[in-house]
């Protein structure tokens, strides 16, 4: 082989080699900015995710322990921090006042070891330590301040990325392998069929006509050793070959020609629909009855339409080439750049923010703005079109609505306190009127004074009533969860009751369909709800029978139907029947006495114990209430 071939070689091998190497580098670049880019995303969204998460539970502490300041009772403070330590650990928690002496501590042993008062004020979670620590001031009920140092502990978090690293890499590792092994088969597989080609060739022109080139792959590098060889065979013809490749040479020339006056035409075509588009663009601009503009980058407006010279009281004259900065309070100009300045960097922009502008009169009316960025065919920023919509109105009428419930909200509470007040006001003489009526029974008349009891008995029910309504409305009523025999309490309830339905000729009948009886709720306010209920259907039963039945609704409930065939509920009033005095039958010549409480206060107490209650009821033909329990609670 000469030395020009040995040369031509060497020079094949090192565009190979650098052909290779240059892939891959590429390869190797792109696998390992993936991995980094990768880690980087999961440790930011792991990390948000984190911080949130110990930013809801620390609103959580404390709103728990300034109400834990109001009661003056650190135990509900305790029982919070235990029950979030399931879903964050917390290493410490300090209290102290202005002057340094402690409240409540949690931990303080690991607070002191932390430093913990050198915790800042909204602080963010940093990856280089083990704890993320926190310091909120409370003002408390005295006018004092309080401070609250928390410590969170993300070592969790930072173990979590840690292995997600590692986790990850074996992943590009292989795939990074992969395509190297593929870039080199393919440069291999490339490459040689180049050096036979090279090689036959020169033989070619070194005089050796024998010689072919042998590939019989359908590639272009395959069909270039056919060319190749088909010029070598036919040699002495090659005038009559380059005629025929003249003239298929210009056919092809004209099917250029002709693709191109296709694309100039379909050109012609798209120039004229954007054209029109931009027509029916300004024509909408124009007619659109919020207010829109275009301004330039730099806040020049340059084109405006009717509703937004009659939203800022301007003329169209003053306000184009003016810039739309002068008319924005100064207050949300910071806002209003920041917007224009995001959507530029395309750093997730708001879709709209609400801002005051300067009208021509001097009042400043609120606006919900929208602005998007036009940029041309190379993405550059061109202008801003800018929607402006007022809501001046909407805005008064919101602050209206909220103090309008503020005023609604205090009504309430005054009225709950009034009768809270004069509930005890006249239960405290009916207490000395009913028992001084066991004194005098022998030296009354029977009847009249069974007259008088009934009616002071009934006079208690509603004070106890109005009582009990008040102190669950109020939020003074604190429940005392516990396990609840269903079976024994409704037994000894149906037998109490057994009495009044034989002075009215009723059936009342207790069934058991369950072995699973028990449940967890409030003693008191369990036994109200059905003490209501089961002297409901007695009052409202004239004629028939009264059954209350205690069966499993499914593998985790329990549920208690209390049926009558009384008079039954109208559908109209079915609606009605939980809001507080409330009755069907109204007005002074009513058939049955009741002040339209019980039900109400039944409905309040089936939502203390987190049960769920069921009307059923057709007039003249009895009702049935349905009332179920969980037997799994978290209270």
């Amino acid at each position: 082989m000469s030395k020009r071939k040995k040369k031509s070689f060497n020079i094949f091998k090192t565009y190979k080699a650098k052909t290779l190497f240059y892939f891959t580098f590429l390869i190797t670049s792109i696998f390992a900015a993936g991995y980094f880019f990768t880690i980087k995303e999961y440790e930011k969204d792991k990390t948000e995710t984190t911080q949130k998460t110990i930013d809801l539970y620390s609103n959580y502490l404390v709103d728990n322990f300034r109400l834990s300041l109001s009661k003056k009772d650190t135990t509900f403070f305790s029982n919070s921090i235990n029950s979030i330590s399931n879903f964050v650990k917390i290493e410490y928690v300090v209290s102290t006042n202005i002057n340094g002496n402690l409240f409540y501590y949690f931990n303080l042993d690991k607070a002191e070891s932390n430093i913990y008062l050198s915790a800042t004020q909204n602080g963010k979670i940093n990856l280089s330590k083990e704890m993320f620590r926190n310091f909120v001031q409370i003002e408390t009920d005295a006018n004092q301040l309080a401070n609250l140092y928390l410590g969170f502990s993300i070592k969790e978090l930072k173990d979590d990325l840690k292995k997600e690293r590692y986790f990850i890499l074996p992943y590009f590792a292989g795939a990074w392998l992969l395509c190297i092994l593929i870039v080199f088969f393919i440069t291999r597989k490339t490459f040689n069929p180049f050096k036979k080609v090279i090689a036959t060739t020169k033989e070619m022109m070194e005089g050796n006509y024998t010689k072919r080139i042998e590939i019989k792959d359908k590639t272009e590098l395959g069909r270039l050793g056919r060319a190749i060889n088909y010029l070598v065979e036919n040699l002495e013809r090659d005038q009559s070959h380059i005629s025929k490749m003249d003239a298929k040479l210009k056919g092809a020339f004209r099917e250029k020609i002709g693709e191109l006056n296709l694309e100039i035409n379909q050109r012609r075509i798209a120039e004229q629909s954007v054209r029109i588009s931009e027509k029916q663009f300004r024509l909408l601009f124009d007619i659109a009855p919020i207010g829109m503009a275009r301004t330039s980058i730099d806040g020049q407006i340059s084109q405006i339409n009717n509703s937004f010279c009659e939203t800022l009281g301007y003329s169209d004259i003053y306000l184009i080439n003016n810039d739309i900065n002068k008319f924005i309070v100064d207050d949300d100009l910071k806002l209003f750049k920041k917007l224009q300045k995001s959507l530029i960097e395309k750093t997730n922009p708001k879709e709209s923010i609400e801002i005051c502008f300067k009208k021509s009169d001097g009042n400043i009316i609120n606006t919900i703005l929208k602005s998007a960025l036009v940029e041309d065919e190379k993405g550059v920023p061109i202008n801003f079109i800018i929607q402006v919509i007022d809501i001046t109105q909407q805005k008064e009428t919101e602050k209206n609505l909220i103090a309008a419930r503020e005023k609604a909200e205090e009504s309430d509470r005054l009225k709950t306190a009034f009768l809270a007040q004069m509930s005890h006001e006249i239960r405290t003489p009916l207490n000395v009127i009913l028992n001084t009526m066991v004194i005098m029974e022998d030296d009354i008349d029977a009847e009249l004074l069974e007259a008088v009891t009934q009616a002071g008995k009934r006079l208690q029910r509603t004070i106890d009533l109005i009582l009990n309504m008040s102190a669950i409305q109020s939020g003074s009523y604190e429940p005392d969860f516990e396990t609840i025999d269903l079976d024994n309490e409704l037994r000894i309830m149906v037998n109490e009751f057994k009495g009044l339905c034989r002075k009215k000729t009723l059936e009342i009948e207790y069934l058991k369909e369950t072995d699973k009886a028990n449940i967890i709720g409030d003693n008191y306010t369990v036994m109200q709800i059905f003490q209501n209920l089961i002297g409901n259907a007695v009052k409202y039963t004239l004629k028939g029978n009264i059954k209350i039945i205690l069966k499993n609704r499914s593998s985790d409930s329990v549920s208690v139907e209390v049926k009558d065939t009384g008079i039954g509920i109208s559908d109209e009033y079915l609606e009605n029947i939980f809001k507080p005095f409330s009755q069907e039958d109204v007005g002074q010549k009513r058939e049955f006495e009741g002040n339209g409480l019980g039900l109400a206060l039944v409905k309040k107490y089936v939502d203390l114990n987190k049960a769920e209650i069921f009307v059923e009821s057709k007039k003249h033909q009895g009702s049935n209430f349905k009332v179920v329990f969980k037997n799994k609670k978290d209270f």
